[in-house]
């Protein structure tokens, strides 16, 4: 059988598409890699502001601990019978953990508000996300069934009664709000048609 003859020239041509396919291929995946691992998501070392028991500000980057969920700053919790302000206590205690300490984050992506979703650590190595769950202070949100477990065998924290979970807490709280926004809705229009027709009634009398 005869074979074909394809000039060099049409040779150079094919191997020069194939490494620019082969280049774009590469490019893409990069970037699907860098997506997926969150590669330049972190918040450098720097001033630290605590907001709350679950996010942080550092190096002016707000964080938000990924994987736990902690109760809100005006949260209660029932303890041995008594009610404790289990928000202010996750705040407090994330102050003690980073006080006089660097913290470093490493970030896998955002939240619905923008916050970097990470796991932090101080120079000396305590994982913020995890302590905070071990000692009963917040609950696993998806990374940290372990550590609650261990907290709640030993009824530390927000396991020393019967609570409710931070996102219950926002919706109960949320609803209240809209009621009350409601219900001041209403009042304003009723004084509004009020208002309306006492003028109107005095117009009419003189």
């Amino acid at each position: 059988m005869r074979q074909r003859h394809v000039s060099p020239f049409w040779n150079g041509l094919r191997r020069m598409v194939e490494s620019a396919l082969v280049l774009v291929v590469l490019v893409l995946l990069g970037v699907s890699i860098q997506q997926f691992m969150g590669e330049g998501a972190s918040a450098a070392p720097g001033a630290i502001r605590i907001i709350d028991g679950d996010s942080l500000v550092v190096g002016g980057t707000e964080v938000r601990l990924w994987g736990i969920d902690a109760p809100e700053l005006r949260q209660g919790c029932i303890a041995n019978g008594a009610t404790v302000p289990c928000g202010r206590k996750a705040r407090e205690r994330l102050v003690a953990l980073v006080q006089g300490q660097s913290v470093s984050c490493i970030g896998s992506g955002k939240d619905r508000y923008d916050r970097l979703l990470a796991v932090c650590s101080t120079a000396r190595g305590v994982e913020l996300n995890a302590t905070l769950v071990r000692e009963g202070l917040a609950y696993d949100f998806g990374g940290y069934g372990a550590e609650e477990a261990q907290a709640r065998n030993a009824k530390l924290g927000v396991w020393a009664g019967k609570n409710e979970r931070p996102k219950a807490y926002r919706d109960r709280t949320r609803a209240g709000m809209e009621d009350e926004a409601g219900l001041s809705a209403r009042l304003f229009h009723f004084v509004r048609r009020w208002l309306q027709q006492f003028k109107g009634g005095q117009n009419e009398a003189v």
